[in-house]
């Protein structure tokens, strides 16, 4: 019989094509491949209950290939990018600032009590 996962690789094979330390950098990306693409996910692939996902190897290659053409990003998680990042700088700089805490209690050990 032949195997019917020929065309795919586990998470752990995933790591070491990518250089990935954690398995958490590939499962951010996977997406099902029997649905729409969602935004920021580029690895198609398949859950299976009890065992975890089979993730295509032609979608691995497509995702190495966009890698190398794409200028390294210093302290940028991988496969993701920064057009998003303009709307929540904006938002975060219209944020008004935190006022001081209040003086808090002191311990009761330092009251003496």
């Amino acid at each position: 019989m032949a195997n019917p996962f020929k065309g795919y690789m586990t998470v752990r094979q995933v790591m070491g094509e990518i250089n990935a330390r954690a398995a958490s950098t590939v499962t951010r990306l996977i997406y099902d491949e029997d649905k729409p693409r969602p935004e920021g996910k580029r690895l198609a692939g398949t859950l299976i209950p009890g065992h975890g996902w089979m993730i295509q190897r032609k979608s691995v290659a497509e995702f190495i290939a966009e890698e190398a053409a794409r200028p390294p990003g210093v302290g940028f998680p991988r496969g993701r990018d920064r057009s998003g990042q303009d709307d929540a700088t904006k938002a975060a700089a219209k944020k008004p600032a935190k006022r001081a805490a209040k003086v808090a209690k002191p311990a009761k050990k330092a009251r003496g009590g």
